[in-house]
């Protein structure tokens, strides 16, 4: 998924739940589902792919973030469907972590930039 269609699957004006959430919220749901996602599969069906990603979520990770966030369960839904596909294709803290320490060694030693 292009940067493009991210930001305009996360219009979400039209959920007034949503509305007042801010960036750094939308970032830790965004963090915390990636981290879930061995949760997320558990309950689907076994004969789906790991790669694909669940249209619903379980009903206890739906009331977390419904605790988490004060927003309705209906709200988690719609914040869901809106960035599912990029919480699926997040890295792993590791992953990220790994990536971030070759970017600075890469591209930053020369400049005096290190972690």
């Amino acid at each position: 998924m292009d940067v493009r269609t991210s930001f305009l699957a996360l219009d979400l004006s039209h959920h007034p739940e949503l509305q007042a959430l801010s960036y750094i919220a939308v970032a830790h749901f965004l963090r915390c589902m990636s981290m879930l996602k061995d949760n997320i599969l558990l309950p689907q069906p076994h004969s789906s792919p790991v790669t694909t990603i669940p249209d619903v979520l379980p009903p206890g990770i739906t009331t977390f973030f419904s605790r988490f966030f004060d927003i309705s369960c209906d709200a988690v839904d719609v914040l869901w469907d809106a960035v599912k596909h990029i919480t699926w294709t997040l890295p792993a803290d590791g992953e990220e972590r790994e990536m971030i320490e070759t970017m600075f060694q890469h591209h930053g030693q020369d400049l005096g930039i290190c972690e």
